[in-house]
């Protein structure tokens, strides 16, 4: 059945890994989706692309880098470098790559790693904070402002949440980008349990040791 949503106001929110998810998914399907709450989150391409002043470390199960590229064969990137080796980030390189990958609808094969074209960035909502002092550490979510800039993106708000000591501002980020993405919040009411879904999740988990919602 289709849903009752507003297909103009689809958008992707997370925070630290989930906001890499966030920006990934909406890069990719920038078409689909209007905009993007990333706190905590690297940009886009950047795990697995090297530059020319990241650290390689021989390839193996405990790299946790399973790709990466540019890499000379049996080679890796430091796992989380983005974040922690914020200088590292070469903007240009990573808007130069996105801007390669082949767009979805223009190729034969429409499955071989396309995205959306990156023009609908130009009309995107894109709220960006950065909020895990130690992890994300200097320019880190910067860098992603920056790069969903060069792509074209006008609507971009960065809140950099850390104070020099490594403690945090008074603020909300939440509402803050919820404002940023649809303007001003209705206060909140009673939900309706009727027209919730409920289903079955076990089947989408492999380990029942980790947290699932």
């Amino acid at each position: 059945p289709r849903l009752r949503i507003d297909p103009t106001k689809i958008t992707s929110t997370g925070g630290s890994s989930g906001g890499d998810m966030a920006i990934q998914f909406h890069v990719g399907f920038s078409a689909l989706v209007s905009g993007v709450c990333g706190n905590d989150a690297q940009p886009f391409g950047c795990a697995a692309t090297r530059f020319k002043s990241d650290y390689l470390l021989p390839q193996s199960p405990a790299s946790s880098v399973p790709h990466c590229l540019g890499c000379p064969e049996n080679k890796t990137l430091l796992y989380d470098k983005c974040k922690s080796h914020a200088q590292w980030v070469e903007v240009p390189t990573l808007a130069e790559n996105a801007r390669k990958l082949p767009t979805c609808g223009q190729h034969s094969d429409s499955s071989a790693g396309c995205i959306d074209a990156l023009e609908h960035l130009k009309n995107s909502k894109v709220f960006l904070a950065r909020g895990e002092c130690r992890t994300y550490t200097g320019s880190a979510v910067a860098n992603s402002r920056d790069l969903y800039e060069s792509l074209g993106a006008k609507d971009v708000q960065y809140f950099d949440q850390c104070l020099p000591d490594g403690s945090h501002k008074p603020n909300d980020t939440g509402l803050m980008c919820f404002e940023h993405l649809y303007g001003a919040l209705k206060p909140a009411t009673t939900p309706d349990p009727e027209g919730l879904s409920y289903f079955d999740q076990t089947e989408f988990l492999v380990d029942f040791n980790v947290g699932f919602s």
